[in-house]
C-alpha cells in the first residue's frame, strides 16, 4: 500500500556523493537540484551526516547546517534502528551488487516507502531488484 492516500511517497534518501554534489555545485547538482522541486522531506542517514564531516573536515553540527541549507530545510536526520538493520541485512543477504552501508540506505528507503538517489551501480540494480523507485538524476539510472 503507497503512502500519502495512495501516492508515491515525496520523500527521498540521497546518497553522501548527490549531497556532495549538491555542496560543490557540480553540473550533476543542477540537475538534483531540478529533480528535488517534486521531492518533499529528506531523511539523510545519521552515518551519512558522519561522512560527509570527516570529507569535508567539519564538525557534525556543521554537516547538519551545511545540508540543511542547500536541501532549505527540507532534511530529516535518521537513525537506523533495529528494524531497517534488519531490512538492510535481508536486503544484503538477497543481493551480491550492494553491500553495508548503501544497504542501509536502501532499507530506509525500503522500509519508508521512500525514492532513492545514487550514482552507484550496484545500489540502483538493488532498488530496481527490491522494488525501490530512484529518482531520475541517478548517473546510471
Amino acid at each position: 500500500m503507497l503512502p500519502n492516500n495512495g501516492q508515491p511517497n515525496r520523500c527521498a534518501v540521497l546518497d553522501t556523493d548527490h549531497i556532495m554534489a549538491l555542496m560543490e555545485r557540480k553540473p550533476d547538482g543542477a540537475k538534483m537540484r531540478k529533480a528535488m522541486r517534486h521531492v518533499g522531506k529528506v531523511p539523510v542517514p545519521d552515518f551519512v551526516i558522519t561522512e560527509l564531516g570527516n570529507v569535508r573536515k567539519i564538525s557534525q553540527h556543521e554537516a547538519i547546517s551545511a545540508v540543511a541549507a542547500i536541501l532549505k530545510n527540507q532534511v530529516r536526520i535518521v537513525r537506523c534502528d533495529s528494524d531497517v538493520a534488519d531490512c538492510a541485512a535481508q536486503i544484503e543477504s538477497g543481493n551480491l551488487a550492494a553491500h553495508f552501508p548503501d544497504t542501509l540506505m536502501l532499507a530506509i528507503a525500503k522500509f519508508c516507502a521512500y525514492r532513492m538517489a545514487s550514482y552507484d551501480g550496484g545500489v540502483i540494480s538493488t532498488a530496481r531488484t527490491e522494488g525501490i523507485g530512484m529518482i531520475g538524476v541517478c548517473g546510471l539510472a
